[in-house]
């Protein structure tokens, strides 16, 4: 980075001290009651379709909160039915990672119903075979040890069969271990076999082996060590030894995981030296004693995931997945208990999930109506639900979660009279404001956005409507926006984080009023805040891909332009497995009429395994479009993924329409949502070539724009050929 800060010094320079900005002030705070969101412009939800990653997520988040039943189970069906049609595509296409993966995210849909797999998987039988079949090619014991604990389930009348299978597997895997390892290796390679088993509670017979090789693994660590150290001789160094030193915490995730927590201080007795962990076992007595109530289920959960029972542990959602499980389990003792219900949400809300944590912290706050904590949570998670929703492309059913929590606000407002919450009314309405930036509802989404402005200002909510303004033309609105916005900013990382951003936008809109000046004083203030940040903080690789991609843009505004595209090549390379870097990377590129460099950055993502295909199919119609739109020859590479795609997916149907497999007329009955009718639009437009004339395909980007979907690049590009 040493161009970066050489350039940034020598702007710093050349700029004049006069150009300080005058921070304008924010708007006040409001103290009247809060109205109801007033009628929205129509926009059609998105449809769930589980194909698609996010889709799925969210469909599985919602069916952990729903009780048992007749509308779980159909869910659960739906889920299931999903997870068998990925393990059929990844079958075919030899990905045998992803057959696996997807076959334990498979295995875990029943870990509240066990009952209820054999006859929802019984359907599936045939997917499971070839699973099976083709693992065992592979030579994949542990893959193939799942898929055989499921067959023994789902096929009731052979049963006997894949369990003598899966007893031969595990044997086999023992013995390669045994090998590898010597005596010391004795049960590792059972417990690698059958751990995915045991966690998922699919054969509650093998848990006492599993226990007891565990055990016996730590405490033949222990024995070795100690004829070691008395011989004067160095410790083995054996994988074996280390791995009895979480002997503690793997009986706690195993027994957890099989519903019988309550057998785990007996069980940690056992361990002779190495493998045991103060916390836990103190947690584990507690819990064994006379009398003990919820608060010791919720000390088990505590200490499995505590630090200091295990600094080297290195999978945190595994953890977290067996301190839930254990505090439902002491649920079922003491339902009503609110300090438990709330451990319980705490450790779903750390998996990432929404609906099962809400449907908790509710049932606590029932309980527990005087407590702020718990009100104060649920309003984050509230929040946290209405964005995916809105951004979701469902601005319907976000609208109804945007009313319920008006009225919940009301509520705990009147029952904590002053006190702050860690999200307000006015951020939830910014979020829901910029989530209908994102449908195109533009009046609509201003209209929320001036709402949570009267409020109380936010830098979201300035920085959004800087934005659309921005979008609009409108600059002399986006630098008031943006300058309001910059002048809210803290000194803390995700203070300086928004501030950089926004103040690109100033620059920018500065820029477009005529103030050169101004627009530059802007851009070195926010090249100095990227700096402290690059400079001071470790940042993940997504956070660093974004931080060179904004100082990239700075530099290309600035004018040095070599200097920008050096940054550009090195956020892929802080970020190679970042989709949204490779995107932002792209679509300046493409922007900028940088079309050579934009072709390599969309062969590094079409050629990585991480990103997903849908990022992969859109960076690939838009080398598609920018060469027919120069009259080039599509790109080869990109041609060929997109002739590849053949799925159920909106983004697939576009591939067949770049391709020539289908019609524009034929997908428009599919285009029901705003965003879907941008993009038809706009490719019917653009991938025409010289089969459209220049008025015909001149009045498609014109209605492009006015789908008013102005955070797309597809809005960008049209405004842009339109502007030629």
């Amino acid at each position: 980075m040493r161009v970066y800060r050489r350039v940034v010094r020598a702007l710093r320079i050349a700029l004049a001290a006069a150009l300080a900005i005058a921070a304008l002030p924010g708007a006040g705070g409001c103290t009247h009651p809060r109205a109801a969101s007033p009628a929205r412009t129509p926009i059609a939800d998105a449809p769930y379709e589980l194909e698609d990653d996010l889709d799925l997520a969210e469909r599985i988040d919602q069916l952990r909160a729903l009780p048992a039943g007749a509308a779980r189970a159909a869910l659960r069906r739906e889920v299931v039915a999903a997870h068998v049609d990925r393990i059929g595509e990844f079958l075919a296409a030899g990905r045998l990672d992803r057959v696996d993966q997807t076959i334990g995210d498979l295995a875990a849909l029943w870990t509240a119903e066990p009952a209820a797999i054999a006859g929802e998987l019984a359907p599936h039988v045939a997917v499971l075979h070839q699973a099976r079949t083709a693992f065992a090619r592979a030579g994949s014991d542990r893959e193939v040890a799942l898929v055989l604990a499921l067959l023994a389930i789902a096929e009731p009348t052979r049963a006997a069969d894949h369990r003598a299978e899966l007893t031969e597997v595990v044997a086999y895997a023992d013995d390669l271990a045994r090998a590898r390892m010597g005596a010391l290796g004795t049960g590792s390679g059972l417990l690698a076999a059958l751990r995915p088993i045991v966690h998922r509670d699919l054969a509650p017979e093998l848990v006492d082996g599993y226990v007891d090789a565990l055990v016996g693994r730590a405490n033949a660590a222990d024995a070795a060590i100690d004829r070691a150290l008395s011989a004067g001789k160095a410790v083995p160094d054996s994988n074996a030894i280390r791995l009895g030193f979480h002997a503690a915490r793997d009986v706690a995730l195993v027994l957890a995981f099989s519903h019988r927590t309550a057998e785990l201080a007996p069980t940690l007795a056992r361990l002779s030296g190495v493998g045991k962990m103060r916390g836990l076992g103190d947690a584990a007595a507690a819990l064994a004693r006379p009398g003990a109530g919820a608060g010791a289920w919720a000390a088990v959960a505590r200490a499995l995931r505590d630090d200091r029972n295990d600094p080297a542990r290195d999978d945190d959602d595994t953890l977290a997945e067996a301190a839930l499980v254990v505090c439902l389990d002491g649920l079922v003792r003491f339902p009503d208990d609110p300090t438990l219900l709330a451990a319980a949400a705490g450790h779903a809300a750390d998996l990432g999930r929404i609906h099962q944590p809400i449907a908790l912290y509710e049932r606590a706050r029932a309980r527990a109506g005087d407590d702020a904590e718990l009100a104060d949570r649920l309003a984050g998670l509230y929040r946290e639900r209405l964005g995916r929703l809105v951004f979701g492309g469902r601005p319907h059913a976000a609208r109804v979660r945007l009313d319920e929590l008006r009225r919940f606000y009301d509520r705990i407002d009147a029952a904590f009279p002053g006190r702050r919450w860690t999200s307000t009314w006015a951020e939830a309405l910014a979020t829901y404001g910029r989530g209908l930036v994102a449908q195109g509802a533009l009046r609509d989404a201003r209209t929320e956005l001036d709402r949570s402005l009267a409020y109380e200002p936010t830098v979201q909510a300035y920085e959004m409507l800087g934005t659309v303004a921005l979008k609009l033309g409108d600059h002399a609105t986006a630098l008031r926006h943006l300058d309001r916005g910059a002048a809210l900013g803290d000194d803390s990382p995700a203070g300086k984080y928004a501030r950089a951003k926004i103040l690109r936008l100033a620059g920018e809109a500065a820029h477009g009023r005529g103030d050169d000046g101004g627009a530059a004083e802007r851009w070195v203030k926010a090249l100095e805040l990227w700096n402290e940040l690059g400079e001071n903080a470790a940042l993940p690789d997504h956070l660093e891909g974004e931080r060179l991609v904004e100082v990239a843009k700075l530099f290309w505004a600035l004018g040095r332009r070599d200097d920008a595209l050096e940054l550009l090549d090195a956020a892929l390379e802080a970020d190679p497995a970042g989709a949204d870097t490779h995107v932002q990377v792209v679509a300046f590129l493409l922007l900028h009429d940088q079309v050579d460099r934009a072709t390599d950055a969309v062969y590094q993502a079409l050629a990585s395994d991480r990103i997903g295909e849908y990022y992969k199919v859109y960076l690939s119609l838009w080398l598609i479009a920018e060469a027919r739109r120069a009259g080039r020859p599509d790109d080869r590479q990109a041609a060929t993924y997109l002739a590849g795609r053949d799925g159920p997916l909106w983004y697939d149907d576009v591939a067949r329409l770049a391709t020539g497999r289908a019609t524009a007329d034929a997908l428009g009955a599919r285009a029901t949502t705003r965003a879907r009718r941008a993009e038809l639009t706009y490719y019917t437009a653009v991938l025409a070539g010289s089969h459209r004339s220049p008025d015909e395909v001149r009045r498609l980007l014109e209605d492009v724009v006015a789908t008013d979907m102005v955070l797309f690049f597809e809005y960008d590009m049209a405004r842009r050929w339109l502007g030629r």
